[in-house]
């Protein structure tokens, strides 16, 4: 019986070490680097990422994945589809990358599909501050539909304190 590789699904966002570092530490041998879109603003991140892997950890395999990190479906959609393909192999799920909503989805898709995820937390001290470039792909912000149960009760009592005014 062949041994089981150990996958990892590692949404990139602006984050280098958040992604590189669990990587090298759980051994992995085969990586998917889920991204927005080759020209998207976190390609810096995505092109350092991907060269560092490729010249200091050869043996580490690299798949490239694009999808719209913005919406859950799709998300799940790019991860169901990894995992799947991957049965038979230890998959695991970097929810401490790209978006809050990669990392809802990388979740369920643990859930739902049998991955295990992980967060990697990062040693402020020693972390360099990120370039986040002026943002050139999303823009506004997309609404947010309120529960029936919610439908007439006034903002104020959703209050995060709700004894003080």
């Amino acid at each position: 019986m062949e041994p089981s590789l150990r996958v990892h699904i590692a949404p990139v966002g602006y984050h280098f070490r958040r992604v590189t570092e669990p990587l090298i530490r759980m051994r992995a041998d085969k990586v998917y680097l889920v991204s927005y879109r080759p020209d998207d603003n976190a390609s810096e991140f995505f092109g350092r990422i991907k060269k560092h892997l490729s010249q200091s950890y050869k043996h580490i395999l690299i798949e490239e994945r694009f999808t719209d990190l913005w919406d859950l479906y799709a998300c799940l959609g790019v991860f169901g589809e990894i995992i799947r393909k991957e049965l038979g192999n230890q998959v695991f799920v970097n929810v401490s990358t790209g978006t809050k909503v990669t990392a809802i989805g990388g979740m369920l898709s643990c859930m739902f599909w049998g991955a295990t995820p992980y967060y990697a937390r990062v040693a402020y001290a020693q972390a360099e501050p990120a370039k986040i470039p002026a943002s050139r792909s999303r823009q506004g912000v997309a609404g947010v539909r309120y529960h029936s149960r919610t439908k007439g009760i006034p903002p104020s009592r959703f209050s995060v304190h709700p004894d003080r005014s």
